[in-house]
């Protein structure tokens, strides 16, 4: 299908590579003891949240374009 094609195709996949990586960076350094106060560590999961938010987003994105593009099919102007 068109969705499961977009979902996988090499740019949004690396995009979504490049976020992941992000999140692991964050992820590791906070289990090493790198937020010095709790509002450091509050802001880093909060940017944690919304890389992982853009992922979803990504996805919803694509669902939609998808969607778009089959609702459009059959239709004669």
């Amino acid at each position: 299908s068109k969705t499961m094609s977009l979902r996988y195709d090499p740019l949004v996949t690396q995009i979504k590579q490049n976020i992941n990586d992000e999140i692991d960076k964050i992820a590791k350094s906070l289990a090493g003891g790198s937020a010095g106060t709790f509002d450091e560590y509050k802001k880093q999961c909060g940017v944690i949240r919304g890389l992982k938010l853009s992922i979803t987003s990504i996805d919803e994105a694509i669902d939609m374009y998808v969607n778009d593009e089959d609702d459009d099919e059959g239709y004669n102007d």
